[in-house]
């Protein structure tokens, strides 16, 4: 062989040899598309499989659908060691900063390429090219949208072709590179799968199997072996042995369990594996039906044809003695279309009752099961239908076809003579024969009792039928033999557990009826419930032995009395009838008519002796009745009365008239005015116990009558009560007048008590006043100090019958002294972010309400702020700008009918207390020193207020202090005048410490202009901070010891002079101290 020939060989053999290698490099893991924007963070993993040898990736490139990029050495280089991964990202990913920089372990080669994305930049629907440097394809992939936005998608299987099958979603948000995929494959993982497990038949007998079918596999990648086991709960009921499934394979299994009790089961498929490193795949369920057994339950009673108001049911007897669930039994007529039972479980019960509405459910016993069906009750035909009972898994346990020839009647049920018998056969069944009709989720009252007596309590008579409360009273009781043998026993009747009489019985024949008689005493008037029964030796049933017996007694005539009724009410009143009781009782079965006598129901009342009950056409008067009188509006309508003649009746319980009367025009009538009774007693039948309603509404419903007549009554008039002087000064006695009238029809004489402000302040005795008399009174008291005072007088007469009419009230205003609160401040030419305002102080305690403010137009503004103390501060502003300038704690008020304007130049200013009387006031002109946009402070708030002297502007720097210590105000006046500089020496250089100089100064005047300067040693001016400024008699300034072209003053001793003037320029106050600017020691 040729040295060319070998070289050849040798050359081909070298690219074959390449070519192999670098085909190990593979595409594990795409990151496509992330949340929000993708740039930079796209990546593309690649895996050199190879256990051998490295891949040097220089020259190769990678390629989507559109575009090709170069790899690039991005500082890791380009080779790729064996079984080790390399990460492609787009050209500007920072390696240090970026999302994945703490989650690509040590050792993978990062590389990028040689722009800003990867080929195109990859989208959902896209494809990858993996191009060696000679061109070759080494991998590539395509893929559609799988992954949410954020995860990468993964290669399964490394090893197996790139089929979509083949990649899935990472489980890692971010996904994982540089490590190994998510879905990489556990090594030993078998799957039971779920999707085609099945059971057969789905629906079997009792008696029955089922076979289970299903399907395992390997999706791990060891050879595995293991059992499915069939389990159900703890019991294993079949095991099947798989053996040596191999990595991806799949195998058949199935199994015959059974048979199982009836219900709905569920069993448990599980394939169990040895050191299975993901158990969440192997176990699932499969469910089906196993009937129940006919007859289970039976038809055991239904109503076809209810009356109105009732509703149907069928009722089930159940056979069994376990616990079942209902979920899923249905009930169907006819039309087989059965209406479902919800999840109830049935325990220790024999009777279900299946109705079509809850109205059936207070009729159903506690042991007894009551329940609707989900969909709507399976209306039965009146005529005829079909009833079945199905199970849930739609067999038929029991069913009847009825006809109309079945004999029941409408409200009338058709109960089973017997359990056990079958309901398909019309002999069966017989028409209820309980009173109500029939008898849901109780013993059937067709099965007839042995023994059985029952008084038919529906059929009892009374003599008299009427009884009063002196009547012994005779019973006369059905009793009938309703059982299959003879009977006898002992009849009985109770009042409160006490027996009134008994009887023994004997009914021999079975279907033989007697009349037994009873004789219990007089009862009282009204329903008396007494206690009737009959017991029978061996009755078997005794549900019909015993009842409540109710027996009406009549009331006597008078018990209740009518008292005052409106027969002519406006548009604005309604009819009326007023009673009055004269016992303890209730008014049930009570009721009243007019000439008609149509009644009309009162309601159930209990009303004791002495109490009213109105009786009205409708609810419109309920607010003038007394909150103690017993209001009715009959549910049965109004007996409207006549305007002139008719009659108005009153009934008890037994329908007996207990009080009445007739009306004609000869009584007192009149339009819009009750007519009330003259004492509740009295005949009502008499038109002169009878008189027109004095009272101002017209009537008195639910009250004492306006013409009722006392036995003794005295008065006080109150519109008669008034005092002079009317507003008196605390230094005044008072005067109060009133007269005391004798109301009732008996001579008195008494004492009158004055109480002021709930304190007796004293007694007056007083002559006999006869009857209709009147007797003028005048006390004389005080003085009292001034503010507000209640006065009352209170009648005292011994005996007096009516004391709604002993009290006479009066209110005595007593004013203030002048000066007792002062004007403190006003502002009288706000800018626009101000408002006029007016600070008042008091000096004293007052109260303050219904006070008022004017200006010189004598137009009052009130205000209040309540009992306030001593030296107390409020404002009163035109709007609530001023609480721009108040501080949280500041009173404030906004006077009624708005602020009193004040004027620019000169007006007065007017504070009046609750009288009216003027309690301080100014009147400011252009000579007060008004500034625009400030206000005027007093100096003192004791001061007196129409001295302008005493009066000066706001200097502080909002030019107000509203509901605040004034700007000016001072304690005392210095004689002298003081200047304090301090620290002295100071230095400031911005250390925090002596930093400023102190400037405390007091004025020997109140008020004035200041000027400060500083000056160094040979006198030169360096700093005037302070020329001309407004100040008041002291004050606090600071210099930071800058000169006046603002650089800081050198170290040294300075002179500082104080130059201060009064406003009028007539006083004139200097001080010149020196002052140290040093540096910190």
């Amino acid at each position: 062989m040729s040295s060319r020939v070998t070289f050849l060989k040798f050359v081909c053999s070298f690219i074959l040899f390449l070519s192999f290698i670098s085909g190990q490099i593979r595409i594990t893991e795409i990151m496509y598309n992330l949340d929000g924007s993708d740039s930079p963070n796209e990546f593309v993993e690649i895996l050199n499989l190879s256990t051998t040898d490295s891949i040097d990736l220089a020259g190769w490139m990678i390629r989507d659908r559109f575009s090709t990029d170069v790899l690039h050495d991005s500082g890791y280089g380009l080779i790729i060691p064996p079984e080790s991964y390399g990460i492609i990202f787009e050209g500007d990913y920072n390696f240090n900063t970026g999302i994945y920089a703490d989650s690509i372990p040590a050792g993978v080669v990062l590389i990028k390429v040689d722009d800003l994305s990867i080929g195109n930049s990859l989208s959902t629907s896209d494809s990858l090219f993996l191009i060696s440097s000679s061109g070759i394809v080494q991998d590539s992939m395509g893929w559609v949208d799988i992954a949410p936005d954020g995860f990468s998608i993964e290669k399964v299987r490394i090893e197996l072709p790139n089929t979509l099958s083949n990649w899935l979603p990472s489980l890692d948000s971010l996904g994982t590179p540089g490590n190994i995929n998510s879905v990489e494959p556990f090594t030993i993982d078998g799957e039971l799968i779920a999707d085609v497990l099945t059971v057969n038949p789905e629906v079997v007998s009792s008696n029955e199997t089922v076979t289970i079918h299903g399907y395992v596999t390997n999706k791990g990648r060891l050879i595995i072996s293991g059992d499915v086991e069939i389990r159900d709960g703890n019991d294993i009921l079949e095991s099947i042995y798989i053996n040596a499934l191999n990595e991806m394979d799949t195998t058949e299994f199935s199994a015959i369990v059974g048979p199982f009790p009836a219900g709905y089961k569920m069993l448990n498929v599980h394939f169990v594996i040895s050191s299975d490193e993901d158990t969440t795949n192997n176990n699932f369920t499969v469910s089906f039906g196993v009937r129940y057994t006919l007859g289970l339950f039976t038809i055991n009673e239904f109503l076809p044809y209810p009356e109105s108001g009732e509703t149907e049911f069928v009722e089930l007897y159940y056979h069994g003695t376990e616990s079942l669930s209902l979920a899923g039994w249905g009930i169907a007529d006819q039309n087989d279309n059965p209406a479902l039972f919800s999840d109830i479980r049935f325990e220790n019960q024999n009777y279900i009752v299946i109705g079509a509405d809850s109205a059936l459910l207070s009729d159903i016993p506690d042991s007894s099961l009551f329940l609707t069906p989900i969909s709507s009750f399976p209306i039965l035909n009146n005529g005829g239908d079909a009833i079945r009972i199905y199970d849930p898994f739609n067999t038929l346990i029991d069913s009847l076809i009825y006809s109309n020839s079945w004999d029941y009647n409408r409200g009338q049920s058709m109960e089973k003579v017997n359990t056990n018998l079958a309901s398909a056969d019309s002999a069966s069944w017989l028409p209820a024969v309980e009173i109500n009709g029939s008898t849901p989720g109780t013993r059937n009252s067709v099965m007839p009792w042995p023994v059985d007596g029952s008084i038919l309590f529906e059929e009892i008579s009374t003599h008299p039928i009427i009884p009063t409360q002196s009547d012994s009273i005779e019973l006369f009781i059905p009793m009938v033999n309703i059982g299959q043998n003879a009977l006898s026993g002992n009849m009985y009747i109770e009042l409160n557990d006490e027996e009134l009489a008994s009887v023994d019985i004997s009914i021999p024949t079975p279907g033989d009826t007697n009349l037994v008689t009873l004789i219990i005493p007089p009862l009282v008037s009204g329903e008396n419930e007494l206690y009737l029964a009959v017991d029978v030796l061996n009755d078997g049933n005794t549900s019909n032995n015993a009842n409540t017996v109710f027996i009406k007694v009549r009331y006597p005539f008078g018990t209740v009395r009518l008292n005052e009724f409106m027969a002519r009410p406006n548009n604005d009143q309604a009819e009326f009838i007023e009673l009055v009781s004269f016992n303890t009782f209730d008014l049930r079965g009570w009721s009243f008519s007019d000439n008609n006598q149509q009644q009309k129901r009162i309601d159930n009342l209990t009303v004791e002796n002495g109490h009213y009950i109105i009786l009205a056409a409708d609810s419109s008067m309920y607010p003038l009745q007394n909150s103690g009188a017993h209001f009715v509006v009959s549910d049965d309508g109004w007996s409207s009365l006549n305007n002139s003649d008719d009659a108005i009746f009153l009934y008890d319980l037994t329908g007996s008239i207990i009080d009445s009367l007739r009306y004609d025009s000869n009584w007192p009538l009149t339009d819009e005015i009750s007519t009330e009774k003259l004492r509740p007693e009295f005949d009502s039948f008499s038109s002169g116990n009878w008189s027109l309603s004095t009272n101002t509404i017209g009537g008195t419903p639910g009250n004492g009558n306006s013409v009722a007549l006392f036995d003794l009554d005295g008065a006080l008039l109150q519109d008669s009560l008034w005092h002079q002087p009317h507003y008196p000064s605390k230094d005044e006695n008072v005067t109060i007048y009133t007269s005391i009238v004798n109301m009732g029809v008996t001579g008195f004489s008494g004492s009158i008590a004055l109480v002021i402000n709930g304190d007796e302040f004293g007694t007056s005795v007083f002559p006999n006043i006869d009857a209709g008399d009147t007797l003028n009174y005048a006390l004389e008291f005080g003085p009292l100090i001034s503010g507000y005072h209640s006065v009352e007088l209170n009648l005292n007469i011994t005996g007096d019958e009516n004391s709604s009419n002993n009290i006479a009230s009066d209110s005595i205003l007593v004013s203030y002294d002048f000066g007792i609160v002062t004007l403190n401040e006003f502002m009288n030419i706000p800018d626009s972010t101000q408002t006029e305002f007016i600070e008042i102080v008091t000096l004293n305690s007052v109260q303050m309400d219904n006070w008022s403010i004017s200006d010189n137009t004598l137009s009052l503004k009130n205000f209040s702020f309540g009992n306030v103390d001593k030296d107390q501060v409020f404002v009163l502003a035109a709007d609530s700008i001023i609480l721009d300038y108040l501080f949280d704690t500041a009173k404030l008020n906004i006077p009624k009918g708005g602020f009193p304007g004040l004027n620019n130049t000169s007006d007065g200013i007017y504070l009046y207390d609750m009288t009216e009387k003027i309690v301080d006031s100014l009147i400011y002109t252009t000579d007060w020193n008004i500034i625009e946009n400030r206000s005027l402070e007093k100096y003192r708030p004791e001061f007196i207020s129409r001295d302008s002297s005493r009066w000066e502007t706001a200097v502080n720097e909002v030019g107000q202090t509203p509901g605040l210590v004034n700007s000016i105000y001072y304690e005392e006046l210095s004689k002298a005048g003081k200047l304090v500089l301090e620290p002295n020496p100071f230095s400031p250089d911005g250390d925090g410490y002596d930093d400023v100089l102190y400037i405390k100064y007091k004025l020997p005047f109140e008020y004035g202009l200041i000027t400060i300067q500083i000056f160094d040693v040979i006198g030169r001016t360096i700093s005037a901070p302070f020329w001309n400024m407004y100040t008041a008699q002291e004050n606090i300034l600071t210099w930071d010891g800058r000169r006046t072209n603002g650089d800081l003053s050198r170290m040294g001793i300075y002179i500082l002079k104080l130059t201060a003037k009064d406003q009028s320029g007539s006083k004139t106050w200097e001080d010149v101290q020196t002052i140290v600017l040093a540096k910190k020691l």
